[in-house]
């Protein structure tokens, strides 16, 4: 089912499926310009827990990656991963863990304005 587009870019919705034991919507994402990727939402909260696609390395072969974001918690009102693992063609590729956030104090726009 196309969830929309633009000339940019191109959302299908993939279905459900199960990533870690929960149950996750995916989204397609194709762009002429880019490679495809598929987005994986949980379908309770609705975050971002996953994401696949091919990438190039330097031995010259595309593999699988995906992304799984684990562990979310509230940082400034913003709702982030604490725990991200990466996996290439099935096999661990890196692990990186978010111990803390903040975000900058909001400044007053005149700071920006043109002189």
């Amino acid at each position: 089912m196309s969830l929309g587009s633009r000339e940019d870019f191109n959302l299908t919705l993939l279905g459900e499926e199960r990533l870690n034991g929960k149950a996750v919507l995916g989204v397609q994402v194709a762009s002429p310009r880019h490679r495809q990727v598929k987005l994986l939402f949980d379908s309770n909260t609705h975050l971002l827990v996953g994401m696949e696609q091919t990438i190039p390395v330097a031995t010259g072969k595309e593999p699988l990656q995906r992304t799984i974001y684990n562990e979310f918690k509230n940082f400034d009102g913003l709702t982030l991963a604490t725990k991200i693992a990466v996996f290439r063609d099935g096999s661990k590729y890196a692990e990186a863990m978010l111990l803390d956030a903040s975000f900058g104090q909001e400044h007053d726009k005149s700071l920006f304005a043109k002189p």
